[in-house]
């Protein structure tokens, strides 16, 4: 169930904006008496049949190839990551495997202060984040949690917004 939270790490990846000014957004662990507070042993067990297919919960992912950068001025930079193909495999199979699909977007901005150079917003928007989550867990634990590391592990200086989309599927779980 670690897992389940990894994929934070590649949301919110340190992205290079130039050689000289980096993104300090680390990647989050999460204990597993953490995850206990907002899953039910349920939701826990159901997690297990998703492992392979939630993309973006592995460790091994790399988000970069699916993020550009949109816009740069001397003062800031904006990218764009959309996740759409990376997670094909989540939006076609979730509802085969027993599951409920969310979008997820994460929306992410960051005022630094760079040593002789001055202030510098960074702002990335994550979009088509698809996640396979079990029927018995509640999307919002997932968010509540999410959103807590990215603020922990961010610097003071960032905003963060994450948000999800239930995606009806065909047919309903019963």
């Amino acid at each position: 169930m670690i897992a389940y939270f990894s994929f934070l790490a590649a949301l919110v990846s340190p992205l290079i904006v130039s050689a000289d000014v980096v993104n300090e957004i680390q990647p989050t662990t999460i204990s597993p008496a953490s995850l206990a507070l907002y899953n039910s042993p349920q939701c826990e067990l159901e997690m297990v049949k998703f492992d392979g297919l939630n993309v973006l919960f592995r460790d091994d992912v790399d988000v970069d190839p699916y993020c550009i950068e949109r816009n740069e001025t001397p003062t800031s930079i904006d990218y764009f990551c959309d996740f759409a193909y990376l997670t094909k495999l989540t939006q076609e199979s979730c509802e085969n495997t027993g599951g409920d699909l969310y979008n997820l977007k994460l929306e992410q901005e960051c005022a630094e202060e760079i040593p002789d150079f001055g202030a510098y917003t960074i702002n990335v928007l994550r979009v088509n984040a698809y996640v396979c989550l079990g029927m018995s867990c509640e999307v919002q634990n997932l968010l509540r949690k999410l959103e807590e590391e990215t603020l922990r592990d961010t610097s003071n200086s960032c905003m963060v917004s994450l948000t999800s989309e239930w995606i009806q599927t065909q047919s309903t779980h019963i």
